[in-house]
């Protein structure tokens, strides 16, 4: 499998993400990620994605569902307020049940007990915190980088 990361300006992103993927006809996995003013935190968040997109991919899990999913997700998350979007969280709810957890301000969508992907998003976190301690980047610092990304485009 070949893999392309490139970090791109965030606004140029798909949909409110730091961290995109997205097999391409030619089977190479293109992963892009957001500029977030320091190569390790950028590095951090590519290889986070091409383990979740490998795992998913010898899965045998679409890697179109985790986007589908995100899109849904995200639509769904509260504003600034802390009020839905009722249509969202309507066409979210239909995709993960009728009880499922909705998404809060600071969650994450590969957390959820619906991500189609979850299991992989777990492990490609813990390889990423891993990676995160021996490059010295602070998790807390690290996750406010990427979470801020949006405000700073």
């Amino acid at each position: 499998m070949n893999i392309i990361i490139k970090a791109i300006p965030h606004k140029e992103q798909a949909y409110e993400t730091v961290g995109d993927y997205a097999m391409l006809p030619n089977g190479v996995l293109d992963v892009v990620v957001s500029e977030l003013g320091d190569a390790r935190m950028e590095f951090l968040v590519g290889i986070h994605e091409a383990i979740e997109a490998g795992l998913m991919h010898f899965a045998g899990i679409p890697l179109q569902s985790s986007t589908d999913f995100d899109v849904l997700y995200e639509a769904a998350r509260p504003d600034a307020e802390g009020w839905h979007d009722s249509t969202a969280v309507a066409a979210f709810l239909a995709i993960a049940g009728e009880d499922a957890p909705l998404p809060t301000v600071d969650s994450e969508p590969g957390d959820h007990p619906a991500a189609p992907y979850r299991k992989q998003h777990t492990l490609a976190t813990a390889a990423e915190r891993m990676l995160a301690a021996e490059l010295g980047v602070d998790w807390h610092a690290y996750t406010e980088a990427c979470e801020h990304a949006g405000s700073k485009a």
